[in-house]
């Protein structure tokens, strides 16, 4: 009997080493606590940047919807100066043919 309480003492006392003091115990749930509490705060800071990037979407649209607006004012004036330009060119062809006409209009004496 003594040889197997010995053997059974021996395999209490490995057991023994491995195992959790309170203090040990203590200590993890505090970390767990620490990093409960860290999960929490990373889960808060992520939704208000959730939040804050559908804010910049919205602004993005909008400002996508502005750009459309101007550049559809931007070829409505394109267009006019293309009229207006088209005009001048006929305007500047009728006065350089009128040009030569004035010239042979006036008498030599004239001049």
């Amino acid at each position: 009997m003594d040889a197997e309480l010995k053997t059974i003492l021996g395999q209490l006392v490995t057991k023994i080493d491995t195992l959790a003091t309170k203090d040990d115990i203590r200590r993890l749930e505090e970390t767990q606590l620490r990093h409960g509490e860290m999960l929490q705060q990373h889960g808060e800071m992520l939704q208000q940047h959730g939040a804050m990037l559908q804010h910049h979407g919205k602004m993005l649209q909008q400002h996508g919807d502005r750009l459309t607006a101007i550049e559809a004012q931007l070829q409505r004036q394109s267009e006019r100066l293309m009229v207006i330009d088209a005009r001048l060119d006929e305007q500047r062809q009728t006065i350089n043919a009128l040009i030569p006409m004035r010239i042979a209009a006036v008498p030599p004496a004239a001049e």
